[in-house]
């Protein structure tokens, strides 16, 4: 009992906690956004389900997140490190610094994103006969590779994110989701193969992309920052001191991570068949909507955190991250037992009776869901405390131990392993950066010097 009265006291703390509200201010704006995506996106994948079957729609899935998965395996998370190293807008040549990062790694976003497409055009007909594709479904995933380009967004997200222009990410990721469902239902309509509803969700992709680019670059236009630019890249480096270590540590981060997402599918259509990833692909969209709101949070509590910890507020900072987690854990906990209750019917509405297969698998990812939800501000603490290589450290190994786990599972149990291997990963992953994230801040409470947060 006192440990519960100790709970409810720190949540009833938490609600009158001016900063966070306004991280959850911020973070529901995102989610009004990624609420109506999420529904919009599941009816996409309700009608592309229904259209197709669970072979064919597994082949769907399995086609997308292999372009998808090569865009981020190649791709910088570089809106982390605009927000970092641009959070601090007191300095005297402020506008100079962003100025520079933003053309840094707008370069970096577009050199990444040239590559990652050469790379899959040659991979697509190695790793296609590994997930069972025939000759005209490589050629069909080479040509679906023509969205990577257009994944050069992450340097524009770091821009809304960085002025608070929360109301645009969320207004872009429900056009995103809307103009999906608009050519779906188009293919749908028109009664088309596999290949059609290929081509609505190539075309909707590229959409999406391009509005996100058009509005990063029009807000940073419409704060004065593009006026004088120029394109020299001289003394980026330099003046942000740190910068290539923060990159390739977050980026180190970022690829391990894929191994939860669009890695397990593909691992999923290679040892199982595609429609086993059509199912999964159905169960991890219903628990996206545990895992959503602890992402929006997440990407919504860094800029703040950023700005605390570069002023030394460390006490501030750590009643943040604590009130912000027990909260987002207490409405994922809930959010997990709904779906307990309702997830069959969901499925058999949504997608059709054949799905239901996936409700074993979906109770398991929702479930981890709920446990990772406690943990959800433990990564951008790190990377707020300048410390991006621990979070990099700790994930890599944290998925070297899920990757064996999760095959010995697949092996073992088929689908329903990978939410065994998601649910296991959620509770080490959140322990384990549960006790990184309270040494770093002991070491941080008499001195700010062992943190470089001011460039």
């Amino acid at each position: 009992m006192n440990s519960l009265s100790t709970l409810l006291q720190i949540l009833k703390r938490g609600a009158a906690d001016e900063r966070l509200r306004r991280v959850f201010q911020n973070a529901a704006i995102l989610l009004r956004g990624h609420a109506v995506a999420g529904l919009l996106s599941l009816l996409s994948l309700a009608v592309a389900a229904h259209a197709l079957g669970t072979r064919e729609f597994g082949i769907l899935v399995l086609v997308h997140t292999y372009a998808m998965t090569v865009a981020e395996l190649f791709g910088f998370e570089s809106w982390r490190a605009f927000v970092h190293f641009g959070a601090n807008s007191g300095l005297a040549d402020w506008s100079r610094r962003i100025q520079l990062l933003f053309k840094f790694t707008s370069a970096l976003d577009l050199a990444a994103a040239l590559l990652g497409t050469l790379i899959a055009l040659l991979g697509a007909p190695v790793i296609g006969p590994w997930l069972g594709w025939d000759d005209t479904t490589i050629r069909a995933s080479i040509l679906y590779a023509g969205i990577i380009p257009f994944t050069v967004n992450a340097t524009p997200s770091g821009v809304l994110r960085l002025f608070g222009r929360f109301d645009l990410l969320s207004l872009h990721v429900t056009l995103r989701a809307a103009l999906r469902l608009v050519l779906t239902l188009a293919a749908y309509a028109l009664d088309c193969s596999l290949y059609g509803f290929l081509t609505a969700w190539f075309l909707s992709e590229i959409g999406g992309q391009l509005v996100l680019v058009a509005m990063g670059w029009r807000e940073f236009r419409c704060q004065g920052l593009l006026d004088g630019m120029g394109w020299s890249l001289k003394s980026v480096t330099h003046i942000h001191a740190g910068l290539w270590r923060f990159i390739w540590s977050s980026k180190v981060d970022s690829t391990v991570k894929l191994a939860r997402g669009p890695f397990t599918i593909l691992l999923v259509g290679g040892m199982l068949d595609a429609t086993a990833a059509g199912l999964f692909r159905v169960a991890k969209g219903f628990a996206l909507v545990l895992t959503r709101p602890a992402e929006l949070l997440t990407n919504s509590i860094y800029p703040d955190l950023s700005r605390l910890l570069a002023c030394g507020e460390m006490q501030a900072a750590r009643r943040l991250i604590v009130r912000a987690s027990l909260l987002t854990g207490a409405a994922a906990t809930l959010a997990a037992g709904i779906m307990v209750v309702l997830g069959k019917p969901m499925l058999t509405l949504s997608a059709g009776p054949a799905f239901v297969a996936a409700y074993p698998v979906m109770l398991l990812l929702t479930l981890a869901a709920a446990v990772e939800a406690f943990g959800t501000a433990l990564d951008p603490t790190l990377y707020a405390l300048g410390r991006p290589e621990v979070a990099a450290r700790l994930n890599a190994w944290l998925m070297l131990s899920y990757a064996p786990i999760l095959v010995i599972l697949l092996t073992e149990f088929n689908l329903p392993g990978v939410g065994y291997a998601s649910l296991i990963y959620a509770a080490l992953a959140t322990a384990v950066m549960t006790a990184a994230t309270a040494w770093y801040f002991s070491q941080s409470d008499d001195t700010r010097a062992k943190f470089p947060l001011v460039r």
